[in-house]
Order: C-alpha cells, then sequence, then structure tokens
C-alpha cells in the first residue's frame, strides 16, 4: 500500500538528488512521473479503500488472497457461494500497515463461484462483494485473459497510466476466470539503467504502484505472472554491488505472489494443483517463475528464459531455460499429453532473431534452443549445444500438441501459424495505434495489427476462440491516416480466430 509518508519521501529524495546532479535531468523527470503515477493510483476507489486486495493461486479447493492494509488492524473474510448470504467466515488475523500478508482459503467446492466481503476490526467493507472462480472441471466452459508490456511507469509512452487502467478495466468486464501476464510489467531492469544510485529501494516502489493499479481489478481475478526481460531478473544481474535480480524477484515474490509447487522434507516435490520450480534461493524463498496447472480440458504453462540466463548473451544461443526448467517442460507436456488443449506462455522465444533484442515468432521458431537450428546455415545444432536435452521447445510443441504459443515482447497484436501450432503475440495494453517492435522481428505472414488491449479467450470441449478486444479512450484517437481506421472503438473486437477439435 502506498501512503503519504512514502509520496513525501519521493518529492524529498527527487529534490534532493536532483540539487546534488546525481540525477540525469531524465532521471528527474522520471521520478515525477512516477510521483504522479502513485497519485493518480490513490484517486481511484478500489486503491483507497482499507485494503489492496489481489487473488493468486486458485486452485480446484482453494484461493489465496494477498492483502495490504491502510492501517494495522484485524481482518476477517465473509465468503460463500450466495452473494447476498455469506455464510462462512475466515479470520485473517492481525495485518500491520502496508506489510502484505497471505491468506489462504481451503475447503473449497470445484468449478464453482464464490463471493467475499471483508470485515475491518468487525466493521464490513463498504465495497463487495467480489468474487472468484476455483478451477473448472473437465467439460465445462471459461474464458482468461492475457496482456503485456505496461511498461509501468515508463514516460511519455505510459501516458500516466490511464490507457493501461482502461484495459483493465476492459479485461474485469470481460469475467475472466483469470488473466495472465506476459511481463515487462515492472520494470526493474529500466530503473537500473536511467538512474544512478538506484537501489532496492525503488524496486520495490515500482512493485507498489504497479500493484496499486492492478489492485483495481485483480480482486475479482487471479492474475498468473510471466517474466520480461525489462523486469531486471536476468541471471547476469544477481550477486554483485547491485543484485537486481534478486531485488526484483524478492519485490515481485512479496507483492505478487505466484504458484509453487508443496514440497515434503527432502526438497521433492509433492504431487498437488500446480507444478513448477522447487528450487528456492536464499533471500527469496520459492522463485514462482516457471509453473503448471490445468483447467478444465485446458493445460497452461509458464516458463521463464531470463533467471537461467547466467551471462550476457552474445549469440541467440546464449539465451536459456535452464537445464532443469527444460526437463521440467518435457516431464510436464509428456503427462498432460492427453489433455485436449494446451497453452504455453513466454515473453519472448528462447533466442528469437538476435542475442540482445530476442525479436520475432513464427520465423524464429526453428532456430536455437527454441527449435535447434543455427539462425545463419540453419544446421541443426541443438544436440550439441544442448547435449542430453532431448527436444527443442518447438518440437516438444509438436509431439505434445500444443495449440497456442502466447507470446509479448514485440508490442504488437500478431496471429501467426507455424507446423499447425499458433504463435500468437500479445499487444501492449497501454499505448495506442502504434506497431512496436514489429519491423525487428522478421515479421512476414500473419494478421498483424497495431496496440493496444488484450486478448480474450473462451475454451469450450470443441474450440477455442482467440480474441483481440481493443483498448481505446476517446481523447487518443489520432488524426485521419490512412493505416489506422478512425472508427474504432473502445472494448471492439479487432481480431478473432476460432480452433476446433
Amino acid at each position: 500500500w502506498i501512503d503519504s509518508g512514502l509520496l513525501l519521501g519521493h518529492f524529498l529524495d527527487v529534490f534532493v538528488h536532483f540539487a546534488g546532479s546525481s540525477i540525469s535531468l531524465f532521471g528527474f523527470v522520471m521520478r515525477i512521473t512516477q510521483i504522479l503515477l502513485l497519485l493518480f493510483c490513490l484517486s481511484f476507489e478500489a486503491v483507497v479503500a482499507h485494503v489492496n486486495v489481489i487473488l493468486t493461486r486458485p486452485t480446484d479447493e482453494g484461493i489465496t488472497l494477498s492483502l495490504i492494509t491502510k492501517k494495522s488492524c484485524y481482518v476477517g473474510i465473509e465468503y460463500g457461494t450466495n452473494s447476498n448470504s455469506l455464510s462462512q467466515m475466515f479470520d485473517a488475523g492481525k495485518f500491520y500497515q502496508g506489510v502484505p500478508k497471505n491468506v489462504e482459503i481451503t475447503g473449497l467446492a470445484a468449478d464453482t463461484k464464490y463471493y467475499y466481503k471483508l470485515l475491518i476490526d468487525g466493521v464490513p467493507a463498504e465495497d463487495g462483494p467480489s468474487s472468484f472462480q476455483t478451477a473448472r472441471e473437465k467439460g465445462s466452459d471459461f474464458k482468461f485473459s492475457v496482456m503485456s508490456d505496461s511498461h509501468f511507469g515508463e514516460e511519455p509512452m505510459f501516458g500516466g497510466g490511464k490507457l493501461y487502467l482502461n484495459t483493465l478495466q476492459n479485461i474485469a468486464e470481460g469475467s475472466p476466470d483469470f488473466v495472465v501476464d506476459l511481463g515487462d510489467t515492472f520494470m526493474g531492469e529500466s530503473l537500473v539503467w536511467e538512474q544512478e544510485g538506484v537501489g532496492e529501494d525503488k524496486v520495490v516502489e515500482q512493485h507498489q504502484g504497479q500493484r496499486a493499479h492492478l489492485g483495481t481489478v485483480l480482486h475479482s481475478f487471479p492474475m498468473f505472472s510471466v517474466r520480461g526481460n525489462r523486469d531486471g531478473e536476468y541471471g547476469y544481474f544477481r550477486g554483485g554491488e547491485r543484485p537486481v535480480a534478486e531485488w526484483a524477484a524478492r519485490a515481485r515474490t512479496k507483492y505478487f505472489p505466484m504458484p509453487h509447487p508443496e514440497v515434503d522434507d527432502q526438497g521433492q516435490e509433492v504431487p498437488g494443483f500446480y507444478t513448477g520450480n522447487i528450487q528456492k534461493e536464499e533471500g527469496i524463498g520459492f522463485v514462482e517463475d516457471y509453473y503448471a496447472w490445468t483447467w478444465g480440458d485446458a493445460l497452461f504453462v509458464v516458463l521463464d528464459p531470463y533467471w537461467y540466463t547466467k551471462s550476457h548473451p552474445q549469440d541467440g544461443w546464449g539465451w536459456t531455460l535452464g537445464r532443469d526448467q527444460h526437463a521440467w517442460l518435457t516431464r510436464t507436456l509428456e503427462a498432460n499429453h492427453d489433455v485436449r488443449w494446451k497453452f504455453v506462455f513466454c515473453h519472448a522465444l528462447v533466442g528469437g532473431g538476435s542475442a540482445w533484442g530476442q525479436r520475432g515468432g513464427a520465423e524464429m521458431a526453428h532456430y536455437f534452443e527454441w527449435g535447434g537450428n543455427n539462425l545463419r546455415g540453419g544446421s541443426y545444432q541443438f544436440d550439441a549445444r544442448r547435449y542430453g536435452w532431448g527436444d527443442p521447445v518447438h518440437t516438444l510443441f509438436l509431439k505434445h500438441n500444443v495449440d497456442v504459443f502466447f507470446h509479448g515482447h514485440d508490442h504488437f497484436y500478431g496471429y501467426q501459424e507455424v507446423d499447425g501450432v499458433v504463435y500468437q503475440e500479445t499487444p501492449k495494453s497501454d499505448r495506442p495505434f502504434d506497431m512496436g517492435l514489429k519491423r525487428y522481428g522478421g515479421y512476414e505472414d500473419g494478421v498483424f495489427l497495431p496496440n493496444a488491449g488484450h486478448l480474450e479467450i473462451s475454451v469450450t470441449t470443441s474450440e477455442v476462440t482467440v480474441s483481440y478486444i481493443r483498448s481505446l479512450l476517446s481523447d487518443s484517437v489520432p488524426e485521419e491516416d490512412e493505416d489506422i481506421p478512425i472508427d474504432w472503438q473502445n472494448k471492439e473486437v479487432s481480431h478473432s480466430y476460432t480452433i476446433q477439435k
């Protein structure tokens, strides 16, 4: 949670540093922008309520609420399946001002919509009730959403967050079971690049600001977070005097807890709703960066190519999932081979079209660790470069009938298909009428449209429909342009396609 003391601290910090010439003019503008963003957040009813709530880690029998209270208080949670009669009560205990605390409610029924309302020191909250959905059973229809690359606070492109908040509201109005965010969300890397002397406190503040924005909607559906390159969790950013990766991972797991498997006393994974990374890191705990789960008739797999890339890549082979994550991906797809629908999420292809940029979609699916071939010459090098690993990622997709690979990073809407697998580039959620980095990614064949918006995916037993829902504010409509229809509307479906089985 963000309070007036923190805002005052921001102001003092900016002017003291600027007076001492230890911050650039660009950095000064960035800091002022961040302050204005925080003030903007505080104007929202969902943020100025007594408790900032986000839902996370849904299962077939429970849900976790991450709560941050405005003041030290006791919190209770009334919940039930009837919004007019919340028949059950959970004592969440004592909370301290501004300190996140996770509350897990268990013993719920699968495939059921629940409503809940908070009690603050015994007094019911004025808003609500909010709701959430437990995991769907096989045969149940459902919807989920995907968004990407909000680049929180990156001005002037972020535009004060107004369009981003509009996108979040559009997602909420679609009533998804959950949303998957494809990364470049917290921007820890950018803070380090653009401001001298940035420490862990500024990385934490960035996560707090994003939490204030996302808290406007995540009280009614959970978010699954994917690592992005700009989030700063590179393996080669670990250690040293400025361990940005550790700072970012610690802040993320504190303010945005994600799934991790249960482990036994020997550190081995215990079968449960989620599978994923079981390794703990000193000062962080579970990294919560790659994981998978099933929901209805679908498998969802989240990948992380950054934490395990331990040296600055000199070519596309330098990017990696790491042996453990690749082996886990192989096991997960094999174990769920018969699941009807399969969706995989990663910020970018592992390797892509360049050492630094990782750009590209379907055209880059056959290269480096992702596809096994060298970019130049096209010779197959996976067995030599990744000895004993088995198959490249794209080959695993083909073996186990992955339906859609969702990626971000290149900042536009792009629908492509390669070898029967859809490669879906996800638009930015915050910047209108822009084709992002398409020209740098080698994109050739497909449907390509400008930002901004999100994807809404409807899943039934027989078909999956992916729709691009546009986000548009009335004051952001451009002058007439032959490439941009000026009659676009907010929440219109700009493109849609259906996969049938």
